[in-house]
């Protein structure tokens, strides 16, 4: 089924397909594997529980290394991670490869299980200018991020060009 849908994309032109929301270095070399051997090009998103630690708590750098060597593998990055962990993991990220880095964390609330709800207070989720500054060349927001967010970034990417 999986090279179905590879043709598929294949067919409609799909530059590169978002690999996210990765929790663990296993998961992420499986996915790699799967977009090399498809012939398809990716990108490999960790969700990060800390400033330096995919969810599961493995090294962000370490996860990275991990990956060196897949060619459907074209940049690496994280999502669904609050924004004030993104400028330390991507200059963890920026050490440990040559690849585009990609950061579009989420807006530093978390959603409550048992009440169903999310809770806390957005931080400043659209600091497009510490991620750059940091390294990262793909920008964007993730879970309770929207569409002023990512004007915010649209505006400060026009402002620089």
């Amino acid at each position: 089924q999986l090279r179905l849908v590879a043709e598929a994309w294949t067919e409609r032109r799909v530059d590169v397909v978002a690999c996210e929301t990765v929790p663990s270095v296993r998961e992420a070399r499986v996915l790699a594997q799967a977009v090399t051997e498809l012939g398809l090009q990716a990108w490999i998103a960790f969700s990060c529980r800390s400033a330096g630690e995919t969810s599961e708590g493995q090294d962000v750098a370490e996860a990275a290394r991990a990956l060196e060597g897949y060619e459907g593998v074209v940049a690496l990055g994280f999502n669904c991670t609050a924004p004030e962990h993104a400028s330390a993991l991507l200059a963890r990220l920026a050490d440990a490869t040559d690849l585009p880095l990609v950061a579009y964390p989420n807006s530093g609330e978390s959603y409550d299980v048992e009440r169903r709800g999310w809770r806390g207070t957005p931080s400043a989720s659209t600091e497009p200018s510490a991620w750059w500054d940091a390294g990262a060349s793909l920008l964007g927001g993730c879970c309770r991020t929207g569409p002023d967010d990512v004007a915010a970034i649209r505006a400060w990417r026009d402002a620089r060009t």
